[in-house]
């Protein structure tokens, strides 16, 4: 098989508006009489690519596929724009030799698998091979009007190029029991060179900082799924499909030579966060005394004292804080959590009886840590002196090991590895560290289908009857009233998003 692709995309929008309307409850651009702006804008963007496959396969037991495809895009340079990828895999059904006869009984099929190969990421967002410029109205007025400037043109970095990422996969298909039950296994690496990214350059530099390909990572992982059909007699059918996955990431090489660790480096997880321990809370004055000082992580007029967070002295210098925030002198801090999802799994199960169906799905991952920032999290994070109901368990000289420390009107404004993370009794720490393992039962269905004498009375091929709930119910333990699934993750907005929805149905389906 060969073919090409070619794709054109161009956008262009227009607006315009008018300030001081004249009656809010008509906006029309004719009934406003303020200053009157418009805009526009206009982006294009082209992918070419011309693309290969053989397939080969012999007596059904050798497999082969060759793949390979030479791709072009606009968002690189002319130097840079095609690059050629490739990629192969083999199978062999081991199951069809003749020396493996005596696991027929129980085998039906039995394949290996084995494939590597390299594709490009189009995903790059922009052209930044192009030194563009931008307007904007500066903050001084000459003639009465203000002034338009510009920003300086982009920095282009010469060497971007690709972004490639490169698979290497071993698998294995089964089918037992005359196929009633069959899965596969798969056991990946995928590694990602050349990552795109933004330097960091310093303010004096004169220009936002180039896109370059800053480093490298690595994803391993595994994959398992399990199917089931299985026809009990002429009445009962029984299915199930059980599906898991885990898999981790890590930074091969990262353009951080310090190691920072508000940034990517060498060796560091994909998604870790960095924290304290929590080690309770101080009970009095003279605790806060015999203590390891926390004074540089008081901000504002905040001190510590009875019923605030202590942490813990994991480097034994006396002193708590985030060292110099590298990998190699982070002071107190340690990796306390991870904020990508792992051991996900699904369950799908049900069947058919005299005409009644059932299915049920049910859906989870087993590990995934949050830290989460804004008023739902941290009480009185904006500084406001107000408490959510979930909040009012907090730390008084008669309750001694309530869940929150003692109120402080303003939470935030703290730092740890140059990044805004809370503040005072709420740096990220193993305490407050958000849980979003979950398993939640995301459908269940329960259907009727009518007798075929019935149906073909009514000159019908099938009248099906059904009740249907999605997100009925779930198992969390997140330690705040919110979902597990919802996690936008932006400074002070954790939580501010529209929960999900347990959703009721009810239905008839005809078949003419």
């Amino acid at each position: 098989m060969a073919g090409m692709n070619a794709e054109d995309d161009e956008y262009i929008n227009f607006y315009a508006e008018r300030k001081d309307m004249l009656d809010p409850s008509k906006p029309e651009l004719n009934l406003a009489t303020g200053d009157q702006l418009v805009g526009s804008g206009h982006t294009h963007a082209a992918y070419a690519g011309f693309f290969g496959r053989i397939n080969y396969g012999y007596k059904d037991k050798y497999l082969l596929e060759l793949n390979g495809r030479y791709d072009g895009s606009s968002a690189y340079s002319p130097e840079k724009r095609w690059a050629l990828f490739t990629s192969g895999s083999v199978g062999y059904r081991i199951s069809s030799e003749p020396f493996m006869d005596f696991i027929k009984p129980l085998f039906t099929d039995l394949k290996l698998r084995a494939s590597l190969g390299t594709i490009g990421n189009l995903n790059v967002g922009g052209q930044y091979f192009i030194p563009t410029m931008s307007s904007y109205s500066a903050d001084w007025v000459v003639g009465g009007v203000t002034v338009n400037t510009f920003h300086n043109p982009i920095a282009v970095a010469k060497s971007l190029s690709w972004e490639k990422v490169n698979t290497l996969d071993f698998g294995l298909d089964f089918g037992l029991l005359k196929n009633y039950i069959s899965g596969s296994f798969d056991w990946y690496q995928r590694t990602t060179k050349g990552m795109l990214s933004t330097n960091k350059v310093a303010a004096t530099f004169g220009a936002n900082a180039p896109r370059t390909n800053q480093g490298n990572m690595q994803d391993r992982g595994f994959e398992v799924e399990v199917q089931m059909n299985y026809p009990v007699n002429d009445d009962l059918k029984l299915f199930a499909i059980l599906s898991f996955n885990n898999n981790k990431a890590v930074i091969t090489k990262w353009n951080n030579q310090a190691e920072v660790i508000d940034d990517y480096y060498s060796g560091a997880v994909y998604g870790d966060i960095w924290g304290f321990e929590t080690d309770g809370y101080f009970q009095s004055d003279d605790e806060v005394a015999n203590s390891p000082s926390q004074s540089k992580l008081e901000t504002g007029n905040f001190t510590y004292g009875p019923g605030d967070v202590k942490f813990k002295d994991l480097n034994g210098d006396g002193v708590i804080d985030g060292g110099t925030s590298t990998a190699d002198d982070h002071g107190d801090l340690t990796v306390i959590g991870n904020t990508q999802p792992h051991y996900l799994y699904g369950f799908q199960f049900g069947g058919n009886w005299k005409g009644f169906d059932l299915y049920v799905f049910l859906q989870g991952v087993g590990k995934r840590d949050f830290w989460g920032l804004g008023d739902m999290v941290i009480p009185m994070y904006s500084g406001a002196q107000i408490l959510y109901k979930h909040q009012l368990d907090y730390w008084t000289k008669d309750n001694r090991h309530a869940k929150y420390p003692r109120p402080y009107a303003g939470n935030s404004g703290g730092t740890i590895g140059g990044i805004d993370a809370g503040g005072n009794n709420f740096y990220p720490q193993s305490k407050y560290l958000m849980n979003l393992a979950y398993c939640r039962l995301k459908n269940l269905t329960i259907g009727y289908s009518l007798p075929d004498h019935i149906v073909d009375h009514l000159h019908l091929q099938n009248v099906r009857i059904y009740v249907s709930g999605q997100n009925l119910t779930e198992i969390d333990n997140v330690g705040v009233p919110l979902d597990p699934e919802i996690t936008d993750g932006q400074l002070g907005y954790t939580g501010r998003t529209f929960p999900f929805q347990r959703n009721y149905s009810f239905g008839v389906q005809v078949t003419f």
